[in-house]
């Protein structure tokens, strides 16, 4: 058969409801000053210890130590979080000025195409194109020496030229 709960605790409570018959009623004894034993305490509330100086002032150092360590964590998450926002505000910066950099970009190709030179060149100035071959002069010096070089030679080929003209002439 099978019980619900704690069997020995029914048990207890079932033997304390019984009498005993077999236990002699017990004598109440007179009230007398009981001795204290070792071990034991007595019921009076203990006297509060008093704490010393040096403990007093080691409990507060540890209360500011801790107090300052959670100062300098709170400090330093609070400069983490501080300094990521400010990661994603110029990432969001980068962004935008890239897609406007592309927009520009667009915008030079655009401005800068050779039909659109031409059209503005005829519409607005007047010019027209010349197809014929265009000689094209260099700005270093190099070609400043050989073009005077030329012309001296052109000089020099124009006198003898005069010379052979002026002696056939006679």
């Amino acid at each position: 058969m099978y019980q619900y709960g704690n069997v020995a605790v029914k048990y207890r409570k079932e033997q304390k409801n019984r009498p005993n018959i077999y236990k002699q009623p017990k004598k109440v004894p007179q009230t007398q000053p009981k001795k204290q034993i070792r071990g034991q305490q007595s019921k009076k509330p203990l006297a509060k210890k008093n704490i010393l100086a040096g403990e007093k002032i080691l409990y507060i150092l540890g209360v500011i130590l801790i107090v300052g360590a959670l100062f300098i964590l709170l400090g330093g998450n609070a400069s983490i979080a501080q300094m990521n926002y400010e990661t994603q505000f110029l990432e969001r910066e980068i962004v935008t000025l890239s897609e406007r950099n592309d927009e520009l970009r667009v915008e030079i190709a655009e401005l800068s195409s050779p039909e659109r030179i031409l059209t503005i060149a005829r519409e607005e100035w007047g010019l027209e194109v010349n197809e014929s071959p265009v000689k094209v002069l260099s700005t270093s010096i190099e070609s400043h020496t050989a073009l005077a070089n030329d012309t001296d030679s052109l000089e020099t080929q124009e006198l003898s030229d005069q010379r052979r003209a002026g002696r056939s002439g006679r």
